[in-house]
């Protein structure tokens, strides 16, 4: 339950956008930097990815080599409502509504500094965010029950306050042997206002603008031109995650926005339904901002109509998802909620109702359940989380459910590290937990995917433990690999491929899926030669000569 100030009270739908902005929308003009706009296309059309590999050649050499981050961030601080996010955060902790002033004095000058930043990165040149503020906020936090320390906070600013382009080349370049990447962006308009009695700052560049611009730079690495910035001697795609808001979308109805131009429509473009798309793969969900996957209709602080506003809009989703083979990645952990009680929104439990209906829906559940693997706090539930969706959720009934490990306690501590903290304890009662799990659900292990969360892991000291980001998979390789035997490979790499449709259950080409044609649509659009496609999406016979059609 929250506050009656919260609740849908608009008398009228004309007024339904008003309500959901509040006066946040008077703060927007003043944080819209030209270069939040889209850049113009690429003129070259010359792809230098590795050659393509048939159905012929498809070995289990490649299969065991490949490897994907299926959850990861390549965002910059224009795309971010940071000043809503933390107070948010804040209030999810539960600081009481009153305190927020207090929050806002130092959230708000960091949002402002960080968009000026980036948009000065934009345009070429550098402006980093001054240690004074950077200790500020994390002094005010802290101080209000948010453990975010400032080393955290100016790891996280860096990035923040770089280009996109610079950001998207930095993780390349950390993860050298990953060859796809799936980067999500984030849409938390409207939820980050509820409860605030503060507007706050939205993000300087809307939402069609953000699809445009990350679009182009999926453009410009897909094509290899990027490789020279990251000093990789091997190739790279980048496909990922565009944002749905049901929010946004009950919005854009009540303001009568057109079909193409409504948050479903948005999703539509990104990833090639209504055109050869943007080079998005799949849609980003975040129940944790303060919805249910479906059944917001039974929430009392919705007020019923707004309750089942979300609901239609979500079934929409689900129903177009399900048809066109839309793969959906959400946050599944119980944390990062916007409200007291808001984190559970994204619990397995709460997906049971919408895989009833929508049984051969591509889903996977981020952090597997938890986030900060068995942190005291949350120990019987994450573990609870981990345990229903592998009972539950990863079956024969679902097929295409899957889960990532991103931003694990994997990642923390190695058998080699002193332990100070406890981690490597941590990390050794996970493990055994597991163990336990996969013991009793071995279908289980072969619906994981590889995952990092970066660049929001830069917040973690504890990153640098095992020798920063580049060291995450060898990390994670060297606990799991024991534990998941002959499917490690999978979950490597392959696993992120049935997740998208671009494999069957088999391992071969699943040339029927929406999203694999949609894919090869994609590619021909953006004018790779036929021979010169990515190795993992390895085209058929019959789809290369289709190619000059």
């Amino acid at each position: 339950m929250v506050s009656d100030d919260t609740r849908d009270s608009s008398p009228a739908p004309m007024k339904r956008r008003q309500w959901l902005l509040g006066s946040a929308a008077a703060l927007g003009s003043t944080l819209s930097p030209a270069c939040s706009k889209p850049p113009k296309s690429p003129q070259s059309l010359v792809c230098t990815t590795t050659p393509n590999t048939t159905a012929a050649n498809w070995g289990r050499s490649f299969a065991a080599e490949f490897r994907a981050d299926a959850h990861c961030h390549s965002f910059n601080a224009l795309d971010l409502p940071i000043d809503g996010f933390l107070r948010s955060l804040a209030h999810g902790e539960g600081v009481p509504g009153f305190a927020d002033r207090t929050v806002r004095r130092a959230t708000t000058p960091l949002h402002a500094k960080l968009v000026e930043a980036a948009c000065a990165a934009e345009s070429g040149t550098s402006q980093p965010v001054a240690t004074a503020l950077i200790s500020a906020v994390s002094h005010v936090l802290k101080t209000k029950g948010v453990e975010l320390g400032a080393d955290g906070v100016a790891r996280l600013s860096r990035v923040a306050a770089s280009s996109r382009r610079s950001v998207l080349a930095e993780l390349a370049k950390s993860f050298p042997e990953v060859s796809l990447f799936m980067p999500a962006l984030v849409d938390y308009a409207f939820w980050e206002q509820r409860g605030r009695r503060r507007p706050v700052y939205p993000t300087a560049t809307t939402l069609p603008d953000q699809v445009a611009i990350h679009g182009a730079l999926y453009a410009e690495a897909n094509r290899g031109q990027l490789d020279a910035q990251t000093g990789r001697a091997n190739a790279f795609s980048v496909h990922g995650y565009v944002p749905f808001n049901p929010l946004r979308q009950i919005a854009d109805l009540a303001e009568g926005q057109p079909a193409e131009a409504q948050a479903i429509g948005i999703v539509k473009q990104a990833v090639g339904v209504t055109a050869p798309g943007k080079g998005f793969a799949g849609v980003k969900l975040y129940p944790a901002s303060g919805f249910l996957p479906l059944g917001n209709a039974r929430l009392d602080e919705f007020g019923g109509r707004l309750g089942t506003a979300l609901d239609d809009a979500l079934l929409t989703l689900y129903g177009l998802c399900e048809s066109e083979d839309i793969p959906i990645m959400a946050h599944a952990a119980e944390s990062n909620g916007f409200g007291p009680d808001y984190a559970w929104r994204g619990a397995p439990w709460a997906w049971r109702e919408v895989l009833s209906r929508f049984p051969k829906l591509r889903l996977n559940l981020g952090h597997y359940g938890h986030m900060r693997g068995l942190d005291r706090t949350c120990v019987l539930s994450c573990l609870a989380w981990a345990e229903m969706i592998a009972a539950e959720l990863m079956v024969p009934d679902y097929p295409n459910v899957y889960a990532d490990l991103s931003y694990s306690v994997l990642i923390e501590a190695t058998s080699t590290t002193k332990d100070p903290t406890g981690l490597e304890a941590r990390q050794t009662e996970y493990v055994t937990k597991l163990k336990d799990i996969f013991a009793r659900h071995p279908d289980a292990k072969s619906r994981l995917l590889h995952g990092t969360d970066w660049w929001m892991t830069e917040r973690d000291t504890t990153v640098s433990a095992v020798g920063g980001s580049s060291n995450f998979f060898t990390q994670t390789q060297q606990v799991l690999a024991p534990l998941l035997g002959s499917e490690f490979a999978g979950f490597g790499g392959s696993n992120a491929l049935r997740f998208i449709g671009v494999l069957d259950a088999a391992g071969q080409p699943a040339v029927d899926t929406g999203s694999r044609k949609r894919l090869l649509e994609y590619y021909k659009a953006l004018g790779c030669p036929k021979n010169s496609l990515p190795t993992w999406l390895q085209a058929t016979p019959e789809e290369l000569q289709s190619w000059d059609a």
